[in-house]
């Protein structure tokens, strides 16, 4: 009783299921694997799982730590940018749980449910009829990208501004007041800056690295736009709390007007197919064209196979675009899609079957929310 307590003292109990607790904190900490649910969702999500857990321990059914961690590597391996989200012990041993629940459920659905469950050829040639227009697909492109910066002639002022802030914080300077004065982000620098708080997964990628500031630690970070003095307000369990001073970069006429040019010669030579550009090219996968975003999805979208966009400039460089392949949007025929909607009904069915299942294994496990 002492230990319960001790417990509830520190993290307040929402709900109990069996002889299981699920907490505020656990709840809070799971929106973060779950971002689109809400409280009520993410608590009902849980309690049906310990439910699942319970009956399936009761049936014998177990699932080992291998089993677990060989999950979460096969994920991992898909999904490498996950390990972040994970970083912090807490999270990863939620996620841990949350796989564990999974197996539970997958073999669970295999011994309820296998070969019970079937799916016509008429269901199939009927759902394709009834949601053809929601099969459709979109326009896609793949591309290809070439870098070009500009340089500075000389030594760069906003750099050397940006040292200068940090010194006069580190001199005691106050950041908000900073932040008024010299930052060129009109939306931040009224409000000391604030850029609000953020979980590692959410930083845009030129801030990778913040997180190993303390608070009230500042560093400068270089964005395609500028530079970002930023300095880490809070930094706990919940996330981290950013306000930043941006500074614009400021390049002269002739410095853009020289990287231009070095642009449009660099196209002329990749047209040729000039080896040696080879290594400089990235590849930027295949993309919705409408998700490119005005007017690039246009510029894109009049380009042939093979056809390099003219320089593009965005912050401190030009960009360089070729398109290596295209694919027209619209609804598959019906023979491509066919085995997708079998399994897409087929998962609907069972889950409708697990819904049905769990309701009534509901009544025999103690379930009460506080």
């Amino acid at each position: 009783m002492l230990l319960f307590l001790l417990f509830l003292s520190f993290d307040r109990l929402i709900a109990v299921v069996g002889t299981e607790a699920i907490t505020e904190q656990e709840v809070t900490q799971l929106s973060r694997l779950y971002p689109g649910m809400n409280r009520e969702e993410l608590l009902d999500k849980m309690i049906i799982g310990m439910v699942v857990v319970n009956v399936a321990r009761e049936e014998t059914i177990t699932v080992s730590d291998e089993e677990v961690n060989n999950t979460k590597s096969n994920i991992l391996q898909q999904m490498p940018g996950l390990q972040v989200v994970l970083s912090h012990p807490y999270i990863d041993s939620l996620y841990n749980e949350e796989l564990r629940i999974q197996l539970y459920t997958r073999k669970l659905t295999q011994r309820e449910f296998q070969g019970k469950i079937n799916v016509s050829p008429k269901e199939v040639r009927n759902f394709y009829k009834t949601h053809k227009d929601s099969l459709a697909l979109p326009a896609m492109v793949t591309l290809e990208r070439l870098m070009i910066s500009i340089t500075l002639e000389g030594e760069d002022p906003q750099e050397r501004l940006a040292l200068e802030i940090i010194s006069q914080y580190r001199s005691g300077s106050d950041f908000d007041l900073l932040a008024k004065q010299y930052s060129d982000d009109r939306a931040t620098k009224y409000r000391g800056g604030r850029l609000g708080l953020f979980v590692p997964e959410d930083l845009p990628s030129y801030l990778q690295g913040v997180s190993e500031l303390k608070k009230g630690e500042v560093d400068i970070f270089e964005s395609p736009n500028g530079y970002h003095i930023v300095l880490v307000k809070e930094s706990d369990i919940k996330g981290i709390e950013l306000a930043h001073i941006f500074l614009r970069f400021d390049f002269s006429n002739k410095e853009i007007d020289s990287a231009h040019k070095r642009a449009v010669k660099i196209r002329k030579r990749w047209l040729s197919e000039d080896s040696t550009l080879t290594e400089s090219i990235t590849p930027m996968g295949s993309l919705p064209v409408a998700a490119l975003g005005e007017p690039l999805s246009t510029v894109i979208d009049s380009m042939k196979v093979g056809g390099i966009s003219n320089p593009i400039q965005e912050g401190s460089n030009f960009y360089l675009l070729r398109v290596a392949d295209k694919r027209e949007g619209g609804v598959p025929p019906f023979e491509d899609v066919k085995e997708n909607i079998r399994n897409i009904l087929y998962q609907r069915k069972t889950q409708e079957a697990l819904n049905v299942w769990i309701e009534r294994a509901k009544k025999y496990v103690y379930i009460v929310r506080l």
